[in-house]
């Protein structure tokens, strides 16, 4: 982005009342909080305002943020800032593509993937599925509208991990919870030896942030 296009709209955003933090939120990505105080410092000096292009690597600028921002520190829609963006500053709005830049096809065939899930014995309700078409709300309940399910219903916690190859064993917690000692003790051989005999001696294991995986004796 050119200097004269910064110092436009950090000259804008300063003589409509802003000041030099509001200025930096307004231009976040575009320029350091130091170099526009800088500037705003000589402004007072000579009455004339000097910004650079911020220097090093480009940084990520989130095309929302950066519509929204100016638009409402200016009092202008967003009709009127996305031309702007887009045609005077050169600006076009990219998605993250890290994974896909970063992890080949080759290594995503090598990870096995890992997750838990609570069934309950009394059974599935869907609101949105399960209906029943009556004149009134008492002939839908006669004909059966009511589903009865008990406060804390029995069920069981069941573990899988899938990849590439195929699913794993599943492992099957019928009393309490996963902690991190039945984790350590019930899960993860399971994981190492079924994902050694579906992928090899290296994969890439998958688990989420869950409190029994993130634990230090984990």
């Amino acid at each position: 982005m050119k200097s004269k296009d910064i110092r436009e709209l950090a000259l804008r955003l300063y003589n409509d009342g802003c000041s030099g933090n509001e200025i930096h939120r307004s231009l976040r990505g575009l320029i350091s909080r130091r170099t526009i105080f800088y500037g705003l410092k000589l402004l007072k000096v000579t009455g004339a305002i000097a910004l650079q292009d911020p220097s090093g690597c480009p940084r990520l600028i989130r095309s929302k943020d950066l519509i929204q921002k100016p638009s409402k520190k200016l009092n202008v829609s967003r009709s009127t800032i996305r031309p702007i963006i887009k045609d005077d500053l050169g600006y076009k709005a990219y998605v993250k593509l890290w994974a896909r830049k970063n992890i080949g096809k080759s290594m995503t065939k090598q990870i096995l993937f890992s997750d838990e899930k609570r069934i309950d014995f009394g059974g599935i309700y869907n609101r949105q599925n399960e209906k029943i078409y009556a004149a009134t709300r008492d002939e839908a309940d006669e004909k059966g509208a009511v589903h009865h399910k008990a406060k804390f219903p029995a069920g069981v916690m069941v573990w899988v991990e899938v990849c590439s190859q195929g699913i794993t064993r599943p492992v099957i917690i019928e009393n309490g919870t996963i902690d991190s000692d039945r984790y350590i003790a019930d899960i993860l051989p399971v994981a190492l030896k079924d994902g050694t005999q579906m992928l090899g001696n290296e994969f890439i294991f998958q688990q989420d942030g869950a409190k029994p995986h993130t634990a230090k004796n984990t």
